[in-house]
């Protein structure tokens, strides 16, 4: 039986007896009988107690559910027999005598020394020493006793003994553990070494009940670094499958997604009703898909790899089997960028050499917070959308949202008076056709819970996001490549066609700051956004009237507003700043930084494209389990502004990685389209080449 404490292997003379005058008395009395039929009794009875509680009914835990000492009058669980406590009562008093005889007597033969420290014996939990008159004869005289009694006490231990990871219940149930339970029951065990001794812990798991319906909300993300500008996919069908083969449908209406504005975010696609069980595989079917890259041509000018066939896939891999239950819950559906497109660089020759497409998602339940602080608990953060309708109550919304060139989703959101309006006056001051940007807490229903509105063109007719391509040093003008578009945009037959590079006129429009950060007061340098700082590869949107398609004729901005954008980089160095510390962040040759940067005929030089300093205080989000230290590769999320020449980011959330794989690949070119942006003499963005194969 396992003992631990401190053991004096002499007699210490100089210490005073400190047994009881009892004990003193008893032991110059001649040796009693061993009361061997008592002793093996109790030993016995308690090896009936451990089969009869932990084989059929209760399960017990390490150390003979020494919980109870803490609470006499529980078993820990409701649901077990009243009669366990009586018996556990016994076990106490049968575990104590044996206990004791085995401290008592191992006391005497080091000479009259107590033990100090712990022993642990069975449920008991014995501190300092033990004596009991009877079985505390001194020296040598107990030496066969000793040996007798610890030897049977040792040899029922070996059987149950608390549980230890030697005993042979512990060896069987360590072998029973990997199988699964029976199946008239559903029951397995689950053996657990705790960190600070030898014992085990055997813990009997049930599987959940199921009941009716849950209501589950898809929620879509990204992971990926900077290759890719734009992979938009239209879903058609979402499934899971259960453990026991039955099939459930999450969504069988065309959803269409656009994840690259979503790297490190997320958005809600949909909400449905679905059985209660555990499921073990989904699958989904796409319509459509694309993914867009753009670099530099050879002689001069940007290309716009658009591929759009799907070679294999779509893939929904579930890490582990989703438990479904309760009245609702959330999957996180997050594509994996790096897997879902391959090519070796964004221009080959001939076009689309060795690109293929896999569109891969991993599927996993997320935990949503009444009050979220970021994308892992449920906050979606600069949902571009439009009014599509205002309910009866002014508090609740009806938004179309972007699903890039595929068309638009629809969600259903509200506000409360603790929503903070930015550019409008409040709830009542909204209507239809009006675009927004919000934050907010996604709901058990699916909805949106506003907790920011922001309202920049009451009066536009287009909203499009995304990065900055060029800003020309001659006129006011710039090109913009739009992830997402919503409102009118361009009219061809009394259809609306997307425009995925539209040019904008900027000499009226008014430059503003996201309001989605609120630390800017606080940063170490002065944040800026002006016609004269914009730089190419900024994240922006922009409202705006009619498209203008016309040559030498560009859409008039209205407004021009600078939003949180995500960038992949590798950390280089960290020195603190006030409240801050600024990381210095090196980005790979792909970045559209660096890629755009070396354009002719631009507005801004950057002194170092390659490089972000990246500011996080105590507002930052970590998600990342990476370390955040030089060496690591980390995706931000934040305001990047251009200051004198200095890319610096005000960084809102920081999430692990994605460094580039090796993109070789031996697939065959394959029908695409590639876009090629080219200039005149005059340095004007002016033509558009389209070329097919």
């Amino acid at each position: 039986m396992p003992v631990w404490g401190t053991y004096t292997s002499a007699p210490d003379t100089s210490a005073p007896d400190i047994h009881p005058p009892y004990c003193e008395a008893n032991s110059t009395r001649p040796l009693p009988r061993l009361a061997a039929g008592v002793l093996v009794t109790l030993c016995v009875a308690k090896l009936l107690l451990h089969l009869f509680t932990s084989v059929r009914h209760y399960g017990y835990f390490r150390d003979e559910l020494y919980y109870l000492d803490m609470a006499p009058t529980s078993t820990g669980d409701t649901s077990s027999p009243s009669t366990t406590t009586s018996a556990l009562a016994w076990a106490r008093k049968i575990d104590k005598c044996i206990s004791a005889a085995v401290s008592s007597s191992t006391s005497r033969k080091s000479g009259g020394t107590h033990i100090t420290g712990i022993r642990k014996v069975g449920i008991r939990k014995i501190r300092g020493r033990c004596s009991v008159g009877r079985f505390a004869p001194k020296g040598s005289e107990l030496s066969s006793l000793r040996k007798i009694t610890l030897a049977w006490i040792r040899g029922i231990n070996w059987f149950v003994g608390g549980f230890h990871e030697n005993s042979l219940v512990s060896l069987s149930l360590c072998v029973v553990s990997f199988f699964p339970g029976h199946s008239y029951t559903g029951h397995s065990y689950t053996g657990i070494r705790h960190r600070n001794n030898h014992r085990l812990r055997f813990q009997r798991t049930t599987p959940p009940e199921f009941s009716g319906n849950t209501s589950v909300t898809v929620l879509l993300a990204s992971t990926g670094n900077d290759q890719v500008t734009r992979f938009a996919v239209e879903f058609q069908t979402l499934t899971l499958t259960s453990q026991s083969g039955k099939t459930v449908t999450l969504s069988s209406s065309q959803q269409p997604s656009e994840f690259m504005h979503l790297n490190g975010g997320i958005e809600p696609l949909t909400t449905l009703n679905i059985p209660q069980d555990i499921y073990t595989s989904a699958t989904a079917t796409l319509g459509s898909a694309v993914f867009v890259c753009i670099a530099q041509v050879p002689g001069g000018g940007l290309g716009f790899s658009n591929y759009s066939i799907i070679n294999q896939g779509p893939t929904v891999n579930l890490p582990s089997p989703i438990t479904v239950t309760g009245s609702s819950m959330a999957l996180l559906l997050n594509m994996q960028g790096s897997s879902s497109a391959v090519f070796p660089t964004c221009r080959t020759t001939p076009p689309f050499e060795g690109f293929s497409m896999t569109p891969t998602f991993d599927l996993t339940p997320i935990a949503l917070s009444a009050s979220p602080t970021n994308s892992g608990n449920g906050k979606v953060s600069g949902l571009t959308a439009e009014v599509a309708s205002v309910g009866t109550a002014e508090s609740s919304l009806t938004l179309t949202v972007a699903g890039g060139p595929f068309g638009t989703r629809t969600l259903s959101a509200s506000s409360n008076s603790a929503t903070v309006f930015q550019g409008v006056s409040g709830a009542s001051a909204l209507s239809a056709g009006m675009f927004l940007n919000v934050d907010g807490a996604i709901q058990s229903d699916g909805s949106l819970l506003a907790t920011r509105i922001a309202l920049e063109d009451p009066s536009a007719v287009n909203d499009s996001s995304g990065p900055v391509v060029s800003v020309d040093n001659v006129i006011p003008v710039l090109l913009l490549y739009g992830r997402t578009e919503l409102g009118s945009l361009v009219t061809d037959n009394g259809q609306s066609v997307y425009f995925d590079t539209p040019q904008f006129d900027f000499s009226n429009a008014a430059f503003n700051i996201s309001g989605q950060l609120t630390n800017l007061q606080n940063l170490p340098f002065v944040p800026s956004f002006t016609a004269s700082n914009m730089v190419a590869g900024q994240n922006v949107d922009i409202t705006s009237q009619n498209f203008a398609l016309t040559g030498g004729t560009y859409t008039l901005a209205d407004t021009i507003t600078l939003a949180p954008q995500t960038i992949n980089g590798t950390v280089v160095a960290a020195q603190p700043i006030g409240n801050f510390v600024d990381y210095t962040v090196s980005l790979a040759s792909y970045d559209l930084f660096p890629t755009l940067a070396v354009q002719q005929g631009q507005t801004t030089l950057l002194n170092n494209p390659s490089q972000v300093e990246v500011y996080v205080d105590s507002n930052t989000q970590k998600l990342n389990t990476q370390a955040l230290a030089p060496g690591s590769t980390l995706r931000f999320y934040g305001l990047v502004f251009n200051d004198n020449g200095t890319l610096r980011m005000d960084c809102a959330q920081v999430n692990d990685g994605v460094t580039a794989t090796p993109q070789a690949n031996s697939a065959v070119a394959v029908q695409g389209v590639t876009q090629t942006v080219r200039r005149d003499s005059s340095g004007l963005v002016l033509r558009t080449v389209t070329t097919t194969k």
